[in-house]
């Protein structure tokens, strides 16, 4: 929800338009790592998967885990639904993914509930590992390549603002490491950092802004120092 003024209102969004020599560095830190060749979604309607492959798509997650114990532990915390946006055969590049997670069953119908309804007929994908060093690998290079960039070029950072998946927390993740402390540390003598949990993440990937699932987004502003 978003205060408006006088009253809060769901389902609404806030932004700022900032003008002068200020540039933003974006980077996306995963956590996730695939563990299954490409599945094709064949039914679908709104965030409920009906099918995959031609099959119902309960048991094709019940046959990936090796039974149906998964169902009471929702939302699927280990596992979720990537789609590769890069090279399909190319090395593995998080960068270039979205995942989503499973959030509910309907076994009367043999689905499943993702999080976003954003797939459709057709969409390709492989199922996704969610991975606690993984996830804190990818926040200490993601913050370490931000920094180094910064560093060689003229601008100089004004302010980091840290949107983390509240599931990346130590508590919902099981890690002994507090994932966003990471970059607490790396940025706190360079930069000014504003960090918040989320539910959803939003952030520029392939050409256009997309929801995100499970991630950690950095945007660093700067301002172009004159030479």
């Amino acid at each position: 929800a978003v205060f408006c003024g006088s009253e809060t209102a769901p389902q609404h969004a806030v932004g700022a338009l900032m003008d002068g020599p200020l540039s933003a560095d974006i980077r996306i830190m995963h956590g996730c790592q695939p563990m299954s060749a490409y599945h094709t979604i064949t039914r679908i309607q709104g965030p409920v998967v009906y099918e995959i492959d031609g099959r119902p798509a309960l048991g094709v997650i019940d046959d990936l885990l090796g039974g149906r114990e998964w169902q009471c532990r929702l939302p699927l915390l280990l596992v979720t639904l990537g789609v590769n946006h890069g090279d399909p055969y190319g090395p593995y590049d998080e960068d270039q993914y979205v995942n989503r997670l499973v959030v509910g069953a309907i076994p009367q119908e043999e689905a499943i509930v993702l999080f976003e309804a954003d797939f459709e007929t057709g969409t390709r994908f492989q199922f996704m590992r969610r991975n606690e060093q993984l996830m804190i690998r990818s926040t200490e290079e993601g913050c370490r390549r931000t920094l180094d960039r910064l560093r060689a070029s003229s601008c100089r950072p004004l302010l980091a603002l840290y949107i983390d998946c509240a599931g990346r927390t130590g508590k919902f993740s099981g890690g002994e490491r507090e994932e966003a402390a990471i970059v607490q540390a790396a940025m706190a003598p360079h930069v000014p950092l504003l960090g918040l949990y989320s539910g959803v993440e939003i952030a520029p990937l392939a050409g256009r802004s997309r929801g995100l699932d499970w991630t950690g987004v950095l945007l660093v502003l700067s301002r172009e120092e004159a030479p």
